[in-house]
């Protein structure tokens, strides 16, 4: 028999065997839901249903992630011969850059702002002058046609 209701339970079973790895295919079988149900809850978005399936995946994508930085970050970097590890010691040090980076952003990133600290314009130190009028613009246009056409006349 297939489940035709996506209630919580079920969102909270399906979420648990995403985070354990487990294939769409793998959870729709263990938990009797058929393919066409699975599907239209993708489709329809049933609840959120698509929501919690990539909120799901990409938590899982995160925790293994910190498993193998944990792995990298703790590795020796002396061989069995007691001399440093280079490559290992290399590799560290990109793993821990990239961590102050992304997790200690504030302090490490090398990110350049568009925007400044929290979302606010950034000061670029530019003085804006209020609009001209439309004589004093005419006015201007003139001098500079003034300006060329003697510029012209010079260089003949």
């Amino acid at each position: 028999m297939s489940l035709t209701l996506l209630t919580e339970e079920t969102t909270l079973q399906i979420r648990k065997l995403v985070l354990q790895g487990k294939q769409y295919v793998e959870i729709q079988d263990e938990l009797d839901i058929s393919e066409n149900t699975w599907d239209s809850w993708v489709y329809r978005d049933t609840h959120g249903f698509r929501k919690l399936l990539n909120e799901a995946k990409h938590e899982r994508l995160i925790k293994l992630s910190e498993k193998v930085s944990k792995e990298i970050l703790e590795a020796s970097t002396v061989d069995e011969n007691g001399r440093i590890a280079t490559d290992v010691l290399r590799i560290k040090q990109k793993e821990s850059e990239f961590i102050r980076e992304t997790l200690g952003k504030d302090n490490y990133s090398k990110r350049s702002e568009l925007t400044g600290k929290d979302g606010d314009a950034v000061n670029l130190g530019v003085i804006m002058l209020p609009p001209k009028e439309k004589k004093d613009i005419d006015h201007d246009m003139e001098s500079m046609m003034r300006t060329n056409m003697s510029n012209l006349g010079e260089n003949d």
